[in-house]
């Protein structure tokens, strides 16, 4: 909460809303909130103007203190909750999985990658592990539809150039949806992908095209 009134949240433990008049079983997910500028903001909008199911969003900067992760990776700091299973994040995406269990739904977390990262790459969509995604598969569903939108994106996925590295094949969120058991999340890589997990590697100037991303999800998940 915001007790003293000054704008911010008080306490940097997190925002979980559920979504009780849903029209989409979607977890839109902010795991980045300051440090991939843009991306709560955005993950919000699209929670709201698609009727999802659910919004989380990490309570804090990922460089928010300097020490450092035991969990996933090391060199990551203990304040990013894709590098943590024990922040309130991943508990929340821990609930959301348990809510579900055997129902069809999908996570998608919005990350910000920098002007330099994975050159002539706009925006780079994973399952969370080193797989090329098969035919008919949702997360070129969504490729395509936000393609019609913005034809002159560079939109890949894994397998396809221009390369892009950012698998987050580390992210303790996506090792979970993609059926690692919860007390291994730290230290052990998924082999497979379920499908659950769509994770969004994005530039800068996508992050304001709001619209455009919440007419393709819109196109993806009638």
């Amino acid at each position: 909460m915001d007790e003293n009134a000054n704008g911010t949240i008080d306490r940097g433990w997190g925002t979980f809303i559920v979504n009780s008049n849903a029209t989409r079983e979607l977890s839109i997910q902010a795991p980045h909130p300051l440090a991939d500028i843009a991306t709560d903001a955005q993950a919000l909008a699209v929670f709201k103007d698609i009727n999802a199911r659910s919004y989380i969003l990490a309570g804090s900067h990922r460089d928010a203190n300097t020490k450092k992760s035991t969990c996933s990776n090391v060199n990551e700091g203990e304040a990013d909750a894709t590098h943590n299973a024990g922040t309130f994040f991943q508990t929340a995406v821990e609930a959301t999985a348990d809510f579900y269990k055997t129902k069809e739904w999908h996570a998608i977390q919005f990350h910000g990658m920098a002007a330099t990262t994975c050159p002539n790459v706009d925006a780079f969509l994973s399952y969370g592990v080193q797989l090329a995604p098969k035919p008919g598969d949702k997360i070129l569903e969504l490729r395509a539809n936000i393609l019609k939108q913005q034809p002159k994106w560079s939109v890949t996925v894994f397998g396809e150039t221009p390369p892009c590295n950012l698998y987050a094949t580390e992210n303790v969120s996506g090792r979970l949806l993609n059926g690692v058991p919860s007390d291994q999340v730290c230290t052990l890589p998924a082999t497979n992908y379920s499908g659950k997990f769509i994770h969004i590697e994005q530039k800068l100037a996508l992050r304001s095209a709001t619209a455009d991303w919440i007419a393709a999800i819109s196109a993806t998940w009638k």
